[in-house]
This record gives structure tokens, sequence and C-alpha cells, in this order.
């Protein structure tokens, strides 16, 4: 679980999965297509707000719930010090 930035970092993390999706919306019409997903600082996965005990997926687990249009066909995930809770 990563325990980091502020207020600006949900609203990173919408804007990076939107942008995917609309990545494999435009990529989804060409059938040659295979697509990769690459994170080199993917985290944990979680993130721990301060505001609460809740924990909040990180913007790898919300690449990961991409279904529609079509999945990426490839993910790379690297991160160091990984401990899931």
């Amino acid at each position: 679980m990563n325990q980091f930035g502020g207020d600006w970092t949900e609203e990173k993390m919408d804007i990076v999965v939107k942008y995917a999706a609309a990545y494999l919306t435009i990529m989804s019409k060409q059938d040659w297509v295979r697509t990769i997903y690459f994170d080199g600082f993917a985290g944990s996965g979680y993130i721990e707000t301060g505001e609460s005990d809740d924990l909040k997926k990180g913007t790898s687990l919300r690449i990961l719930d991409i279904s529609e249009p079509k999945p990426f066909d490839i993910y790379y995930f690297v991160e160091l010090n990984c401990k899931y809770p």
C-alpha cells in the first residue's frame, strides 16, 4: 500500500484511466494491433488516503478494471517494493 500524493492524485488517476480507455477505443478498431500497457511506477496497487483508513485502488488496478471496449493485450507493472494489504 502506498501513502503519497495530494488532492491532485485522484484527478491524475482519473485522467490516466480515461486516456487509456479512449486509446483502447481507437485501437479496438484495428484488428492487427496488440496493445501494451507499461507502468514503470505501478506502486502496490492501493493508495491509503490521509482522510480515513480506507484504501483506494491505484492507477494500475483501475487500468486492469478496463474491459470495454477491450482490455490491453499485455501488461507490464514495475514496482521495487510491493506489499499488498
